[in-house]
């Protein structure tokens, strides 16, 4: 299924941001009457063109600092260098010759820097054209620019934004000792996708250690800044497309879009648009879209789409130890324990937090003392206490759906917080024999590499159990490197450093 919206971005500035100087020392005011070669100097507002409000979403528009939501609020960050070229009067845009060619002009959080300009000589009148961002060596008849391949951070998917202002017969004002204002409103010259996806069950679940890619789209285009046009060139290429959750954002774990910057162009019909793949590529893990009609992608314009990912589970599949799970589509973990005759069991999920995850707070007992069963414990905190202030089982609880309940001690798809002895029968089959031992040579790194194929990460240090001991201060670790020591006893509050790996039964 598929839901497209096109919204355009309509050349409206509602904020122009007043910039100070251009640098240099001020002219001195003439008491004579203006001439068309009286000294003037040029200051400059710069803004972008803003698109109307979504009533869904919010403004689609886009921005060089970009924000991790949906409002994509217009507005210049530090650093940002625009190309100013002038001619005089409305004589038209050269390669070269111009009043001024190619000045940089720097915004530095507050205004503009660059060299002081001053208003043509012998002119009553004079042309702007800017383009961002800066290059050092170019033809502004023929502006080359590429879009990242890579679009996957914000910094990444930044430098993909390109905009051209032009502003023709820019008149003298009165006084001379009054900067003639010009005022520049930047418009894009790229198109936007923005993909929202909505997981399906085991095999199409989306997770952090899925990479989308938007398929088919040229990412080089040319511009001719006199008439703002822009044309697509090259190849089509893979382009990695930016998540807009980011980690510590309420939504993470439970909602994926994306978006990335291309040039105008047309994506044939049945042609894999967007692809969605997890960890090496021989593992099959891999799911396409096909548009069943042309798609248009159209400069200054966001298009957004919207897909549901197909269940690839087959629940008669039968299961061994160390197997991904599941074996079609994407991996969510790797199986460390089975029952009925491999159909049904246990897995370890793929990766974990960092550290900084207290088990919670001390000085009173909260009875999540099963040692068999992690989903009692987690029961035990949702139920009778604030799970936020239980920043581990917290963490855990918030990649399953919201509103998720632990009650049935025998659920199956949900993701908890390992029991003690739970934890110690992962640690016995990374092994690869019982938890006392010193293992199976080579065991360790046949199971991490598993779960690294799969998109994941290794098993190792220490991780936090559920199981809290008898007494209010101290819950239980499993040590997975030194046989001798397998699992002991930490303060709740202080131990901060190790890790959480959510386990599930399926």
């Amino acid at each position: 299924m598929i839901r497209k919206t096109i919204y355009s971005l309509i050349p409206m500035a509602t904020a122009l941001f007043l910039l100070a100087s251009c640098g240099g020392e001020e002219v001195p005011g003439m008491e004579a009457p203006l001439q068309a070669d009286s000294p003037q100097e040029i200051r400059f507002e710069m803004a972008y063109a803003t698109p109307a409000v979504a009533a869904d979403t919010g403004s689609p528009g886009t921005r060089v600092s970009i924000s991790t939501d949906h409002q994509h609020t217009n507005t210049w960050t530090a650093g940002d260098e625009v190309g100013v070229y002038i001619v005089q009067g409305d004589a038209g845009l050269k390669s070269s010759g111009n009043y001024a060619d190619n000045v940089k002009m720097t915004y530095n959080g507050s205004y503009w820097e660059g060299a002081p300009l001053l208003f043509p000589s012998g002119s009553t009148t004079a042309s702007f054209y800017a383009y961002y961002p800066y290059q050092k060596d170019v033809d502004p008849l023929n502006i080359t620019f590429s879009a990242n391949a890579d679009q996957s951070t914000n910094a990444l998917f930044g430098k993909s934004i390109l905009m051209t202002a032009v502003r023709k017969n820019v008149a003298r004002v009165d006084d001379s000792s009054v900067p003639v204002l010009v005022q520049l409103l930047f418009s894009h010259k790229m198109a936007m996708v923005e993909l929202g996806v909505e997981s399906g069950d085991f095999g199409a679940k989306m997770s952090e250690l899925v990479t989308v890619t938007l398929e088919g789209c040229r990412p080089q285009v040319s511009v001719d800044l006199s008439t703002e046009t822009v044309h697509s060139t090259g190849d089509a290429q893979s382009i990695k497309m930016c998540r807009i959750e980011q980690p510590g954002d309420a939504a993470y774990s439970r909602e994926y879009s994306y978006r990335a910057m291309v040039p105008a162009q047309a994506v044939a019909k049945n042609t894999e648009f967007f692809v969605f793949s997890q960890g090496k590529p021989e593992l099959g893990c891999r799911l396409s879209y096909k548009p069943k009609a042309q798609e248009t992608l159209t400069a200054g314009n966001v298009s957004r789409y919207f897909i549901s990912l197909n269940p690839q589970i087959d629940a008669g599949h039968r299961y061994a130890v160390g197997d991904i799970y599941p074996h079609k589509g994407f991996p969510v973990g790797v199986v460390f324990e089975i029952e009925n005759s491999g159909r049904s069991g246990k897995i370890v999920r793929l990766n974990g937090s960092g550290a900084g995850l207290a088990w919670g707070p001390s000085g009173f007992a909260t009875h999540a003392q099963n040692d068999e069963n992690g989903r009692g414990n987690m029961n035990q905190i949702n139920t009778n206490y604030t799970i936020t202030d239980y920043p581990a089982f917290a963490w855990v609880h918030n990649l399953n759906p919201a509103g998720t309940t632990y009650a049935d001690l025998n659920a199956r798809g949900i993701w908890y917080l390992p029991s003690l002895n739970e934890l110690l029968k992962v640690r016995e089959i990374w092994n690869g024999g019982p938890a006392a031992s010193e293992g199976v040579p080579g065991a360790r790194e046949a199971f991490n590499a598993k779960l690294i194929d799969a998109g994941g990460e290794a098993l190792g240090l220490e991780l936090k159990t559920s199981t809290e001991d008898s007494g209010t201060d101290t819950v239980f670790l499993v040590y997975f490197f030194d046989a001798a020591v397998i699992s002991y006893l930490v303060v709740k509050t202080s131990y901060t450093w190790s890790r959480v790996r959510p386990i599930m039964a399926f």
